[in-house]
């Protein structure tokens, strides 16, 4: 595979543009550090399927190439730089690549066999991508993808795969979150509407199976864990981190023209009232859980 360079941005993408989420450097950095740990802490520290790694670890081995791993929406690209430090411990060959729309929050010191590139799923891949890579991760795309957009990104994400490769996807489910005071149920409830209006897939996680079929994946091993079944320290931080992030997607969609045809905050009054409402209850340490779904796939 030739070197990867991060690519410029010349302009800002439409899925930037259509991104809720809070543009705050610092904001997302800690909202993805705390979804990796609550991950690990609800997956038996297991952010690389072991059963998976050991054959692809095998027969990159056999062929006498070093392991290839993608992670897709890498943010701060704290997965590779752990997976690489697990690998390194196996004394297993490995090269890690990040991939995400903007190269805002990749951190500017990293391993050699850590590579970081500008990539936009909903594109087809480079040719120095396709067929490459023994095993690709991805997160957190319950509010980036429109669910009509899922089957275009599986199958870019298959083109990225050696045969027998594995797909690793982990997500959320928004639509059957549930917390502990009305403002911010309220908050969540909203949330997941505008979502809906924009066309995401709020109940992603139980759709996977038919999202992986459709595409041609083998489903090999899924898990449902909840929020409330990490550790105290763990959930409070993502209740801390995933509620405000609602409470972003709801002030950024209140001005979205995108929105404004089909608008799932007619009455803004209100929605205002509940943001202030919610933020208040937000000092209160609610309590929150949500379903997290981890489902792995092979490529034939």
């Amino acid at each position: 595979m030739s070197p990867m360079v991060a690519q410029e941005v010349t302009e800002t993408s439409e899925n930037q543009k259509l991104y809720l989420l809070s543009q705050d450097k610092e904001k997302e950095t800690a909202r993805l550090a705390i979804f990796h740990n609550l991950t690990k802490e609800l997956f038996a520290s297991e952010i690389l399927d072991s059963d998976a790694l050991e054959a692809i670890a095998a027969k990159a081995k056999a062929e006498n190439r070093p392991l290839r791993i993608a992670d897709l929406g890498t943010g701060t690209a704290c997965w590779p730089l752990e997976v690489v430090q697990i690998l390194a411990a196996k004394n297993i060959d490995a090269q890690v690549h990040g991939y995400d729309i903007t190269d805002e929050k990749y951190p500017s010191n990293r391993p050699k066999n850590v590579s970081l590139r500008i990539w936009d799923i909903n594109e087809p891949p480079t040719e120095d991508m396709i067929g490459q890579y023994d095993y690709v991760q991805v997160r957190l795309f319950v509010a980036v993808l429109a669910a009509v957009k899922i089957p275009l990104a599986l199958g870019h994400i298959k083109s990225l795969l050696r045969s027998k490769g594995y797909l690793e996807w982990t997500d959320i489910s928004l639509a059957r979150g549930q917390v502990s005071t009305q403002n911010l149920q309220k908050a969540l409830e909203y949330t997941v509407l505008v979502l809906d209006a924009m066309g995401k897939d709020n109940d992603l996680v139980n759709n996977f199976d038919s999202y992986m079929e459709k595409a041609g994946f083998n489903i090999v091993k899924s898990s449902f864990q909840y929020m409330h079944k990490s550790n105290m320290e763990e959930r409070q931080a993502m209740t801390s981190f995933l509620l405000p992030a609602c409470l972003d997607v709801l002030r950024n969609a209140m001005t979205l023209e995108e929105l404004r045809e089909k608008d799932p905050l007619k009455n803004r009054e209100e929605v205002g009232k509940i943001i202030i409402a919610a933020e208040e209850d937000l000092r209160n340490r609610p309590r929150m859980t949500m379903p997290v779904r981890r489902i792995l796939v092979q490529k034939e």
